[in-house]
C-alpha cells in the first residue's frame, strides 16, 4: 500500500506508533519491574532469605531455586505477555492532509486498498 500511494499520490507514507493509554503503559513498567525481581528471587533466592534473616525459606522459593531456569523461562514469558498485551493498542490510522482516511480502531478491521484509495480521492476534491 505504501508503494501504491507514493507511486499514484507522490506522498510520503510515515508510519509511527499509536500512543498507549498512561495507565496502561504504567501497569506494564510495574509488570516488567516484578518480572525482574522474580527473576532476582529465583537465581538468588536462598541468599536473600539469608540477607533478611529468614532461616527457612518458602517452599515455593526452594522449588524456584532448583529449577532455575525453567522458573525463569515462565516469569519471561508471561512477563512479556502481560507487557504485550497492556501495551498493544491494535491501532492502523491512516490519515491525509490531516484528514483521517481509516481508523481500525473506529471499524475494528483492516482497510481495504481500494476505500483507502477512494477516500484519498474524495479528499483531494475538497
Amino acid at each position: 500500500m505504501k508503494a501504491l500511494l507514493k507511486k499514484r499520490y507522490g506522498v510520503q507514507v510515515i508510519g509511527s506508533n499509536y500512543p498507549v493509554p498512561t495507565e496502561k503503559a504504567m501497569m506494564a513498567r510495574v509488570v516488567m519491574a516484578c518480572l525482574f525481581l522474580g527473576i532476582t528471587t529465583a537465581i538468588m533466592g536462598e541468599t536473600m532469605c539469608k540477607w533478611f534473616g529468614i532461616t527457612t525459606p518458602p517452599e515455593m522459593l526452594l522449588k524456584m531455586t532448583q529449577n532455575k531456569l525453567a522458573s525463569c523461562m515462565m516469569m519471561w514469558f508471561v512477563g512479556s505477555m502481560l507487557t504485550n498485551m497492556l501495551t498493544s493498542t491494535g491501532a492502523f490510522e491512516i490519515s491525509y492532509d490531516g484528514h483521517m482516511v481509516f481508523s481500525k480502531l473506529d471499524s475494528g478491521r483492516m482497510p481495504m486498498i481500494d476505500e483507502v484509495i477512494k477516500n484519498i480521492n474524495r479528499l483531494r476534491k475538497m
